[in-house]
């Protein structure tokens, strides 16, 4: 939990309809932005797979209640501070176009990602190979309606 993974399994011997709510986790978000944009299932740790008593796969998926779905977020890179590549995500309230800027402390811009966004949750991964600095950057997501910017740190890895 420290490092923001959770991981669980559950498993019965009887079988389960497809629609049926096997158990529920609850969280609260500690800061501002979306808890929407910020969960996500990637079998890393534990695979995200369920299945029937007659062996029939199941989708397995999150459902988050008591959002507001016109709010924009933009998400801390993860990792970071990065070497090789990082994560960023941002939550849109509906499909829109967006510009990611990755720029230094004296603003020169590192690079530029024009995204087809979608409602809710995406990301750009961001290689270090693009962007031809370390140390201390910031990125900023711009749409027609919201400006957010982050900081993030990139660490050399001596290639």
């Amino acid at each position: 939990i420290s490092e923001g993974v959770i991981t669980t399994s559950w498993n019965s011997t009887e079988g389960v309809s497809s629609d049926e709510v096997l158990y529920t986790l609850v969280f609260t978000s500690k800061g501002a932005g979306s808890l929407r944009g910020s969960l996500r299932l990637d079998g890393e740790v534990t695979p995200a797979e369920a299945y029937t008593d007659g062996g029939e796969e199941l989708e397995v998926r999150i459902k988050v209640e008591g959002t507001n779905d016109r709010v924009f977020s933009l998400n801390q890179n993860t990792p970071n501070p990065f070497g090789d590549a990082t994560i960023i995500s941002f939550t849109l309230p509906e499909a829109m176009e967006a510009q990611l800027t990755v720029f230094d402390l004296t603003g020169k811009v590192l690079k530029l990602v024009e995204v087809e966004g979608v409602k809710g949750y995406n990301e750009v991964i961001l290689n270090a190979d693009d962007l031809n600095a370390s140390g201390v950057l910031y990125y900023q997501l711009d749409t027609e309606e919201f400006t957010a910017t982050k900081r993030m740190v990139k660490v050399a890895t001596g290639k």
